[in-house]
């Protein structure tokens, strides 16, 4: 698995233009912390975490880390040189599905502690370990949800139809949420944010559902990909 796991972290790692994506959505999360910090006021931190953060950074960022890793095609046209070489189809979809899941977890956690600090001088400790630990479900949840909509289409274009999707069933309108917005990784981000909850429900469960969505995508990727 360790040595499958090596061409799609060359992927990521080997392409200075891969990152400007990332460098990109990263930079965009930390103009509107700055943004919020100057407005003033004890929520700078809720603002700049829901708003460039939670709803544009970690989407976009996982979006274009699972583009990268596909090399911007379908997951099984992606996979298809390791397996000619031997490797097993379902070994091959798990160490690049879990390569952006571990990048985008990472990169996120990360950038959401850097988002706490610029934001204002009144974070908590309690609001970095949040913007950790939440950034880093966040996170791996869009990579397996992106990486699922890899599997469709001849050169993935699924991934944008699930991004798509995720914005217009997860985002809030009028301050309510809907029911299907609890399947949705926006939904339950926004949710443990402090944003508005899908059905009311409790940000444990929103918790739950991201762990939830995360394996459920992890599968049916698993299953789109049998035959290569």
């Amino acid at each position: 698995m360790q040595a499958l796991a090596q061409v799609p972290l060359a992927r990521l790692t080997r392409s200075p233009w891969a990152w400007l994506p990332v460098v990109f959505w990263s930079a965009v999360a930390i103009v509107v912390a700055f943004g919020a910090r100057s407005m003033g006021g004890s929520g700078g931190v809720d603002r700049a975490l829901l708003g460039g953060f939670g709803s544009v950074a970690v989407p976009l960022l996982s979006f274009a880390i699972v583009g990268t890793t596909v090399s911007s095609d379908s997951l099984k046209t992606a996979i298809r040189p390791v397996v000619a070489f031997g490797a097993s189809p379902a070994h091959a979809v798990l160490a690049t599905v879990l390569t952006s899941m571990l990048a985008s977890a990472v990169l996120s956690s990360i950038l959401g502690i850097v988002v706490v600090l610029v934001a204002g001088s009144a974070h908590t400790a309690s609001d970095l370990v949040s913007a950790f630990w939440i950034g880093a479900l966040g996170g791996a949840c869009y990579a397996s949800w992106f990486s699922f909509g890899a599997t469709f289409g001849q050169r993935g274009t699924g991934r944008a139809t699930l991004l798509v999707l995720d914005y217009v069933f997860g985002a809030s309108s009028g301050g309510t949420v809907s029911a299907i917005a609890l399947v949705t990784p926006r939904g339950n981000v926004q949710s443990l944010l402090g944003g508005v909850s899908p059905s009311e429900v409790s940000q444990r469960t929103s918790s739950v559902a991201l762990v939830l969505l995360t394996a459920a995508c992890l599968l049916f990727t698993l299953r789109r990909t049998r035959n290569v």
